[in-house]
C-alpha cells in the first residue's frame, strides 16, 4: 500500500468524519451520514500521474455532498505560507 495515499485517507477520515470502508491499492471506499441521517460515499482514487486524485461523491443531499467536496478540496490542497 502507498503510504502517501493511505495518509491522505486518514487525513480525510479524520477531519471530515468519514470511515473507510475498503482499500485496494490506490482506491479507496468511504463512508459517511449526518446528524440529520444523510448517507454520504466517496470513491477516492489515486492516478499513477505525479499528485493526480479523483474524488466521486454520491449522497441523498446534494447540497452536503457540494459542501463536502469543496472542504475536501481545501483540506487537500497545498497550504501556501506568507
Amino acid at each position: 500500500m502507498d503510504t502517501d495515499f493511505s495518509r491522505l485517507l486518514s487525513r480525510v477520515c479524520l477531519h471530515c468524519h468519514f470511515t473507510l470502508v475498503e482499500q485496494v491499492d490506490k482506491t479507496a471506499s468511504l463512508y459517511s451520514h449526518s446528524i440529520q441521517d444523510h448517507h454520504v460515499c466517496l470513491l477516492v482514487k489515486s492516478g499513477t500521474s505525479s499528485g493526480q486524485l479523483s474524488i466521486e461523491g454520491k449522497s441523498n443531499c446534494q447540497l452536503l455532498l457540494s459542501n463536502l467536496l469543496a472542504e475536501i478540496k481545501q483540506l487537500l490542497s497545498p497550504r501556501e505560507t506568507t
